[in-house]
Order: structure tokens, then sequence, then C-alpha cells
């Protein structure tokens, strides 16, 4: 066996390593034995400093390690502090939306009921009911009616938002025509274009359009849209409403020859808030909210909004909706007006 080892191991040239440790430390020697039978006698000595060489570079390696594991644990236990720093933050953060929220909402409810009421009066008094008014009392109580209107709206926007963003936001669905619907959108925005040379033309299918929907939140979206399309025109242009039904979906499609968004704000359009540079540049009133409950009100009837807009050519803006098949659609369609 062990010329067979003896033989291999030539074949090989393997180098083998014996080391001889004899009874005393100046008598051991260390031998490198080669295979051509060429050996090497190293002293002890050096075989001891050899040893202690490596007894120290362990010993180094051992303490570089014990550092590193504490500059590791040392960074583990900041990074751990900085998360739950930001968890913390991102609570506080947290607590601000809900209590912002719920202060909106409060003031929003109680604004509403005097505001309505205060319209409701300003209704009468245009009526005639409490006496005729002339022609200056008309147009002055004409400017109160449109600030209350507005006044109301903000209100009626800050309460969605706040329903919005505590996904409180429920839609009552029930089977409507969509042309309805559009017809009722389009008279509540003819107020908006009183005293101005304004062309606004209405456009809808002479047949049903049937769509399980909520009337009132649908029309509130397709107004909010019409009003950006009448602020944003200028006098002499012309702004449309059209109803269109492509196979399985209706296209309600708001359009308009105003000034157009820029390319680079096209992006903000649904940020709550956020109002173009043109709006601020001319004074355009707004609040930035109408295309966030526009998108809100369509989202929940399983729809959505795509906005085109070219700066100084007008904007148009696409409601795509899911049409109610006819023969699932109920005989009498609500007509919502």
């Amino acid at each position: 066996m062990f010329a067979a080892a003896a033989s291999w191991a030539g074949r090989h040239r393997v180098v083998l390593l014996l080391v001889l440790l004899f009874a005393t430390a100046w008598a051991a020697l260390f031998v490198l034995h080669v295979v051509d039978e060429q050996p090497l006698v190293w002293p002890a000595a050096g075989l001891v400093t050899g040893l202690a060489v490596v007894v120290v570079h362990q010993r180094q390696t051992a303490s570089r390690v014990a550092e590193d594991t504490r500059q590791r644990e040392a960074t583990h236990r900041a990074l751990v502090a900085a998360l739950d720093h930001e968890r913390s933050a991102v609570d506080r953060l947290r607590e601000l939306e809900r209590v912002k929220g719920d202060f909106v909402a409060t003031v929003g409810h109680e604004l509403r009921t005097p505001i309505t009421s205060m319209v409701g009066y300003l209704e009468l008094l245009e009526d005639g009911v409490a006496g005729e008014l002339t022609d200056g009392q008309l147009d002055l109580l004409g400017r109160v009616q449109r600030n209350a209107r507005r006044l109301h709206l903000l209100v009626e926007d800050l309460l969605m938002l706040s329903e919005i963003e505590a996904r409180r936001m429920t839609i009552t669905r029930v089977p409507t025509d969509l042309c309805a619907v559009v017809r009722r959108a389009y008279d509540a925005a003819r107020p908006l274009v009183e005293g101005r040379t304004l062309e606004v033309s209405l456009k809808v299918p002479d047949q049903p359009v049937p769509h399980d929907c909520d009337p009132d939140q649908l029309e509130r979206a397709l107004l909010n849209l019409l009003s950006n399309a009448v602020k944003f025109t200028r006098d002499g242009g012309r702004v449309e409403i059209r109803l269109e039904v492509r196979g399985p979906h209706a296209e309600v499609v708001v359009s308009d020859t105003g000034i157009g968004i820029l390319a680079h704000e096209q992006e903000h359009v649904f940020t709550r808030f956020w109002r173009s540079s043109v709006a601020y540049d001319e004074a355009i009133q707004g609040t930035g909210l109408g295309l966030v409950i526009a998108q809100a009100i369509v989202t929940h009837h399983d729809g959505r909004i795509a906005i085109a807009s070219e700066e100084g050519a007008g904007t148009t803006v696409t409601t795509t909706l899911p049409c109610t098949p006819v023969a699932a659609a109920p005989a009498g369609l609500s007509v919502a007006g």
C-alpha cells in the first residue's frame, strides 16, 4: 500500500508535509519533503516564529471581526431608531390629516345650512315675494346670488373631498337615462354663462342611453367639467357637451376652445387644490377640487376620465361609462329630471 501511495505521489509530484516534533524544542525539525527526495530542513526556531505570526494574525483578525460586529450592531440600532422615528412621524401626519378632515367636515356641515337658507331667500327676493325690485336692485341681487352659489358650491366640494379622503363616499345606483343626466348638467351650467358671450351647446342621442348610476352624483361630476370649461374659455369661444354611444360604453365629451393647459402641467390636473399657472395669472376663480371630485365620482361608477389639451387650443375631457344592456334595463328608466 505504501509503495502504491509513493508511486502515485511521484506521478503527480505531490508535496508532502511532515512535521516532526522531538522530545525537546531544540531538536524539533520541520521537514518539507518533495517527491524528488530533496529535503528542506528548517530549525525549530523558524517554526516557532511562524506559529507566533499566525497567532498574532488570528488575534488581529478576531479583533477586526469584533470591531466590525460592534459597528454593525451600532448601525442596526441607528437604523431601527430612525425607522421608529419615521413611523412616529407618519402616524402624526395621519393623525393631522384625520383631524383636518374632521374639521373640514364639521365646518362644512355647519356652513351648509345657513348658506342654503341664504340662497333660498335670495331666490324668493328675485321672484318678487317681498315686493317688486328695481333694475338696480335686481342687478345687485344677482351679484349676491352668484357669490352665494359660489360659496355653496365651495362648501359642497369640501364636504365631498372629506368623504373621498375618508373613503366614505357612497353612491346610490338606479336605472337611469344618461341623456337626462347630461341635460340636467347642461341646464345647471347655464347660469355660469349669464352676462357672457359664450356659445354653449348640447348634443345627446334621440334614444335613451341606459346606465345604472347615481344621477345626482354623476350630474355633479359633469357640472364640474362644464364649470371648468366655461371658466377657462374667453368670451367669443365655444363650449360643448355631447353624449355618444360607442359599443358597450357611453362617452360624455366636454370640449372647449379655451386657453388650454400647459403640457408640463397636465400631469397635475387630478391633484387636489392644484391650479394651473394661467389660473393664477388671470385670476380665474376656483379651488382646484373640481376634477378631483369628478374623477372620484366617475371611478365609483366604473368609469374613467381622460383629458386632452393644448395650450391656446382648448381642452377636451372625455368621461367613459359602461352602458347597461337594454335587455337588462327595467322598463321604467329614471329620467333624473
